[in-house]
């Protein structure tokens, strides 16, 4: 007589098929993270666009260590965490994606005019190099039936060289959390995106 296994439920979810959009969502405080909940997110914003090719999951995979006695046999092994982060580059500078991500302040200069280097009205300023912060974030893929969820997320901004541009470089990594109702990182399945943009 044969054996019988039984089988994953494979009915509910599916492939994340390409890169789709990007959502990231206002701050929450730490305290609010206790009962804090995915309908909790607000201020949703759609970063686009991103240069084709430039999202990328670059986060590290955990480690296994054996450890061997002297004849080589392993007689026990422990494994290390790794992290669950992507990049990706937007392509515009504007002072919405500016104040955004690199902190940037807008200035105004009203002497600048037709008899000066240059004429604008339009003008951000980034006190450094780079720019932290921590929001929720969501990656969806081209259908927007699949979304992986960061709660919590470390995003670091940096202006970037890509594809003879300047675009600001985003990387988010998902940081530690597990109450009952958010984790580290999230998969939602037979997602529909209910918003436009």
């Amino acid at each position: 007589m044969a054996n019988t296994i039984g089988t994953l439920d494979v009915s509910v979810g599916g492939c994340f098929a390409g890169i789709g959009e990007l959502v990231v969502f206002d701050s929450l405080s730490d305290a609010s993270y206790a009962s804090a909940k995915l309908s909790s997110f607000t201020g949703a914003v759609k970063v686009r666009p991103l240069y084709n090719g430039s999202t990328s999951w670059t986060g590290d995979d955990p480690d296994i260590t054996q450890l061997k006695d002297e004849d080589g046999n392993v007689q026990c092994s422990y494994a290390e965490g790794g992290s669950n982060s992507f990049e990706t580059v937007c392509m515009k500078l504007n002072q919405a994606l500016t104040k955004k991500f690199l902190g940037g302040a807008a200035i105004s200069d009203a002497s600048l005019s037709d008899d000066t280097w240059i004429k604008s009205s339009d003008i951000i300023g980034v006190a450094g190099n780079y720019y932290t912060s921590i929001m929720p974030v969501a990656k969806f893929d081209k259908s927007k039936g699949v979304a992986i969820v960061f709660p919590k997320a470390l995003c670091t901004a940096s202006l970037v060289s890509q594809d003879d541009g300047i675009g600001i470089k985003l990387t988010f990594e998902a940081l530690d959390i597990n109450t009952s109702d958010l984790k580290q990182l999230m998969i939602v399945s037979a997602a529909t995106a209910n918003y436009t943009a």
